[in-house]
């Protein structure tokens, strides 16, 4: 259901160019990546000989989609804060996907790359395991933690931050603002920020609490809603009012 519902999104962006700004295309990116992430998870059981290169490309494909998730909200902050909205200048310039999509695609492509060539050489320190015990993951238990644990925990932290500052910037706004009063205005803010976290990948954040509380049902809750990030992003982003105008 998530990959259906986010390859109905990227055909949505595909077929209404006003949705193809920026953040409409940092979206895209996300959803292509979520797409690949997803869809590798659900392969049935591979040759033994090709699965460490399939755990590579599971690895890259996740760590992808948590720089998109990173890059999205630097550029939310960024479009929320006070001098963006009064004129600032345009961020990266006119190529700013460009130089956005390299490195959310380029730098992880390069560690994976790196550790699967270390993977090569037993005698190395710094081993990752490609598809040993699980096909399409790593296993070995360092790694896991430095080369997954690690920089996924960063971009979280990244993203919550940002998060932060820009709903500090978004109360402050509204609160200056007397187009939207009472009612209206906290379904309006509430929706935003449901948005906000459905690309910030904050359901994740269960899964990461969950590994140190060992509480069930946290991950019961990690599991259905990391499930759903796909559903979550087409309602947020692609059934909006303005693309049912369009």
């Amino acid at each position: 259901l998530s990959i259906v519902c986010l390859i109905i999104t990227i055909i949505l962006y595909c077929l209404l160019p006003d949705l193809r700004n920026l953040p409409g295309k940092l979206t895209m990116g996300l959803s292509l990546s979520l797409i690949l992430a997803q869809g590798l998870l659900i392969l049935p059981n591979l040759p033994r000989p090709i699965c460490r290169y399939f755990a590579a490309v599971t690895h890259y494909s996740w760590l992808t989609v948590f720089m998109w998730m990173a890059v999205i909200a630097v550029n939310m902050l960024r479009t929320f804060h006070p001098k963006t909205m009064h004129g600032g200048s345009e961020w990266l310039g006119g190529n700013a996907f460009i130089r956005l999509s390299s490195i959310c695609l380029i730098s992880p492509a390069v560690l994976c790359i790196i550790l699967t060539i270390l993977d090569q050489f037993p005698g190395g320190h710094l081993h990752v395991n490609y598809g040993q015990a699980s096909c399409l993951w790593m296993s070995n238990i360092d790694g896991y933690i430095y080369m997954f644990f690690v920089p996924v925990g960063t971009v979280l932290l990244i993203s919550s931050v940002c998060f932060c500052m820009t709903l500090y910037y978004i109360e402050k706004t509204m609160a200056a603002t007397d187009m939207i009063t009472g009612r209206k205005r906290d379904r309006e803010r509430c929706v935003m920020y449901i948005k906000l976290s459905s690309v910030m990948g904050f359901s994740w954040i269960f899964g990461f609490v969950a590994s140190f509380s060992n509480v069930e049902a946290l991950w019961y809750v990690y599991i259905i809603l990391n499930g759903l990030q796909g559903v979550f992003i087409f309602f947020s982003f692609g059934m909006t009012s303005r693309t049912r105008k369009m």
